[in-house]
């Protein structure tokens, strides 16, 4: 939803990229990575776990289908969603095509009774969570997007994830990158890991680590800073979309209305025609009749 919100008022570019904080940029680091060779198609990674994940992730998963399932073609995405061969789209690197964000959530409004759904999904459904990485890959998995910003599926993560002896992550691994050798040179104060000092590192990094202490800059751990206050902003910008929802579904729903009169009122006029062409034969009937009655009687007048 947040997403969705700034794609139409903050986000002014084609595409974004989001890097999960448990992903580590790497010296070769190389953004055409991104895109399919081939076709210059924005990737849209996947992986599909060598072991079943915890249940919670399955909830993401079918939280995200639920939004989805009852789009034409996305029947079967719940089911799709709990099934092993699912392909999993919840990974470092996330690369958003903001015109597939914004279609997406046009054909949801529209198609689909999204306030209820988003209700049922967060508000009554223990069994179900959400992921908007997933949203999206899941989208793109049935092709909804081909005629906006096509998007390639990749097997592949760029990054680094929570469950390093997974074979799905570490195979296939680009060549240069070594999760081991950059988890062990991250700042501990960065790392979602406990700290274990500097025993991990090379006599040359401690050296690096104590200069760059020496030094001010932002390469120093970041501060554990509570959020504060949301800002008014945030909380009016949804009121006004929600109050937009509402009022496009009761358009919608006018406009369903309007339609049925217009049916109707052609029906009506259909059936004007009709009786208006009964009526011309009765009156040519009757003028017939009236015309053999004046026969007859002159007849026996004679």
């Amino acid at each position: 939803m947040f997403f969705r919100l700034s794609v139409d008022r903050f986000v002014d570019t084609e595409q974004a990229v989001i890097l999960d904080s448990e992903v580590f940029v790497f010296d070769n680091w190389d953004e055409s990575r991104l895109y399919d060779p081939d076709t210059g198609n924005p990737r849209c990674f996947y992986w599909v776990p060598a072991i079943p994940k915890p249940t919670i992730d399955y909830r993401l998963y079918r939280g995200s289908a639920f939004l989805l399932h009852t789009l034409p073609g996305l029947e079967g995405a719940l089911d799709y969603a709990s099934s092993e061969t699912y392909r999993r789209h919840i990974s470092g690197v996330v690369l958003f095509s903001t015109a597939n964000v914004a279609e997406l959530w046009r054909r949801l409004e529209r198609e689909t009774d999204l306030e209820r759904n988003l209700d049922q999904l967060f508000n009554h459904q223990e069994a179900l969570a959400f992921s908007d990485h997933d949203l999206y890959g899941i989208a793109v998995d049935y092709g909804l997007f081909e005629s906006v910003v096509p998007t390639t599926l990749h097997a592949n993560l760029l990054g680094w994830y929570d469950n390093l002896d997974d074979a799905g992550i570490h195979s296939p691994r680009p060549v240069g990158w070594d999760v081991d050798r950059a988890a062990a040179v991250v700042e501990p104060g960065l790392a979602h890991r406990t700290a274990n000092g500097t025993a991990d590192l090379l006599p040359s990094q401690v050296a690096l680590l104590e200069q760059l202490r020496t030094l001010e800059g932002p390469h120093h751990p970041l501060g554990h800073i509570g959020p504060g206050p949301s800002s008014p902003w945030s909380t009016d910008t949804i009121a006004v979309q929600r109050k937009l929802m509402a009022t496009t579904a009761q358009l919608v729903r006018l406009a369903h209305d309007v339609r049925e009169l217009l049916d109707a009122r052609q029906e009506l006029g259909r059936i004007a025609d009709e009786r208006l062409v009964h009526i011309r034969h009765l009156e040519d009937v009757y003028a017939s009749l009236q015309s053999e009655v004046a026969d007859l009687t002159h007849e026996l007048a004679g």
